[in-house]
């Protein structure tokens, strides 16, 4: 698998917490920018059954990811509010159809019962919730929609969920458990140097 990403070989913690998500254990990573985070939740995805939903804050980050997956062969889409109606529905249809393992969205598309029905549609494999120190520290104010990842989590029953960051303290770890209402059984902490 890694030969499709074009990677020789993984750092320890990525390894380790790569084979924490293959073995089913929700899993918390905070870890440097550029360390390779995405590769957490991206290796599992296309080895497992099912569909890879990414919940991400910025259009940008999502384009970045889903033009890198689409280059190397693996389906990827983004919903997002830079698309219009038309586009949209394309892109479901084809979601319904099985041909993308990444859905890359913002948390505020969760608020939408059409999409949320089809999420509910399909296997979710892993839950990947991208830059989540925002839901700390934006929740109740810029992103509100942060608040209702957890109703999500237990509508959608994803196999695995998979939260990652490159800046979260002790305390804002325990707030995203709170908020999200798991407990991550794998927890890779690295020094942001």
């Amino acid at each position: 698998a890694l030969a499709r990403f074009k990677i020789k070989e993984l750092k320890q913690e990525q390894q380790t917490a790569i084979q924490a998500v293959l073995d089913g254990k929700d899993t918390l990573a905070v870890m440097p920018t550029g360390y390779g985070k995405s590769l957490i939740a991206q290796l599992p995805g296309t080895m497992s059954y099912g569909v890879t939903l990414v919940l991400s804050p910025l259009i940008a980050l999502m384009k970045d990811q889903v033009d890198g997956l689409n280059k190397l062969g693996i389906g990827a889409c983004c919903l997002n509010s830079s698309l219009g109606t038309k586009q949209q529905q394309i892109i479901q249809d084809r979601v319904r159809q099985g041909k993308y393992k990444f859905i890359y969205c913002a948390p505020e598309r969760l608020a939408k019962p059409d999409f949320i029905g089809l999420l509910q549609s399909i296997p979710i494999a892993i839950l990947d919730l991208d830059e989540i120190h925002v839901m700390s520290e934006w929740q109740d104010d810029f992103r509100p929609a942060y608040s209702r990842i957890g109703e999500a989590i237990r509508k959608l029953k994803p196999k695995v969920v998979v939260a990652m960051t490159a800046t979260a303290n002790e305390l804002t770890i325990k707030d995203i458990e709170r908020s999200l209402a798991i407990r991550f059984k794998a927890t890779f902490v690295l020094s942001p140097d």
